[in-house]
């Protein structure tokens, strides 16, 4: 009977760990999410017109 209170307690643990673990999981996959958001913004939420030229392209080769 007492191996069987220490396999309860191991059980236990065991379901703890595993819940643990995949809050971790999804606290990685949040933070990837977030980062991806981010970089999804700053590439694609510029001027609407795109880029402003730049002056020296315009001017031809310089003397």
């Amino acid at each position: 009977m007492h191996n069987n209170i220490h396999g309860d307690v191991r059980s236990a643990v065991v379901q703890r760990e595993k819940m643990l673990m995949w809050l971790f999981v999804v606290e990685a996959l949040a933070a990837l999410l977030i980062l991806v958001l981010i970089v999804w913004w700053t590439m694609f939420s510029g001027r609407r017109g795109g880029e402003l030229e730049d002056d020296d392209t315009n001017n031809g080769p310089r003397a």
